[in-house]
């Protein structure tokens, strides 16, 4: 009871850790003293002497508070953001990013993607914090067929992503200045037959490309879109319907005057399919009218007897 005692009433200034190892090997080593069966007298002088029974209750007590200053709520968080966390990277590694191939043949095989939309995959492997840059380096390389990878192969194992983007930026990407490829962006118009939200998604590759090449500031780009769309869409009921002429001062980005274009084609669209419903139906009650007007008109005609007569003298 003794080694108990000194267990609990350690410093609260002390180790803890070192506090709990002790008080689990007394527990560990202490052993409840054998139970006696107390004649009527012996019971008696206990209760006049005031002694007291074996506190229990209050060695429990005690080891309930060192159980919480064990565990205090700081520690607690700290364990838990950890496994949060190591959750969070199992989750990554067991969807890793694929790319697609990529060779730079021309023409492209149907198999393979363009050199911009495998930048841009590159781009978000770039980003992912749970890979190396050795992993990342060995997913481009792993994504490129000749002649593609033979550009890059001179490059050693410990060579950075950025030095496989350098490489073939120079030998795939465009070279084009951004000055003209922001005049190639200003003369691209509406189509024949196409759609004024596919002609605004051909304004969006152009400019970013241009904006990539420094052609145009890329703070300005939903500017320069508005009225590029506004100056080469043809279909004016849906530039008056949108108003968009008025949006130029303060233009909506590109995903909202997406959303709007899309909206009113889908509105035109199942305006004109209940047009059409509506006049087709009215065509051939139309017709079926007429059809009956000629049959009783022909009717009235073999029906006179002067008709007959004719007929009979012909």
């Amino acid at each position: 009871m003794s080694e108990i005692s000194e267990a609990i009433e350690l410093d609260g200034s002390g180790d803890t850790e070192v506090g709990a190892r002790q008080l689990n090997t007394s527990l560990d080593t202490f052993e409840p003293p054998q139970t006696q069966v107390l004649s009527d007298s012996s019971q008696e002088r206990i209760i006049r002497s005031g002694a007291e029974p074996c506190p229990t209750t209050n060695v429990k007590r005690s080891l309930s508070v060192v159980e919480n200053d064990l565990n205090p709520p700081e520690i607690q968080k700290v364990i838990v953001e950890h496994i949060v966390r190591r959750d969070e990277l199992n989750t990554h590694s067991h969807f890793p990013i694929k790319l697609r191939s990529f060779s730079g043949k021309i023409p492209r095989p149907n198999s393979e993607t363009d050199y911009d939309t495998w930048r841009s995959h590159v781009e978000l492997l770039r980003k992912d914090p749970t890979l190396s840059n050795l992993q990342k380096s060995r997913k481009i390389f792993e994504s490129l067929l000749s002649p593609a990878a033979d550009i890059v192969k001179r490059l050693s194992p410990e060579s950075t992503p950025e030095t496989y983007i350098q490489l073939l930026d120079a030998a795939f990407g465009t070279v084009e200045d951004g000055e003209e490829l922001f005049a190639q962006f200003m003369n691209t118009l509406q189509d024949p037959g196409e759609k004024a939200s596919t002609y605004l998604c051909r304004l969006q590759a152009a400019l970013n490309i241009a904006v990539k090449r420094e052609g145009a500031a890329a703070g300005e780009a939903d500017r320069h879109i508005l009225k590029q769309f506004c100056r080469g869409c043809w279909d004016n009921p849906l530039l008056s319907d949108l108003n968009l002429e008025e949006k130029k001062s303060h233009p909506p980005t590109f995903s909202e005057l997406l959303l709007l274009i899309r909206t009113e084609e889908d509105r035109q669209a199942a305006k004109a399919t209940r047009m059409k419903k509506h006049l087709g139906s009215h065509r051939q009650r139309a017709m079926a009218s007429a059809c009956v007007c000629s049959q009783q008109a022909t009717f009235q005609l073999e029906s006179d007897p002067l008709t007959e007569l004719k007929q009979q003298l012909i």
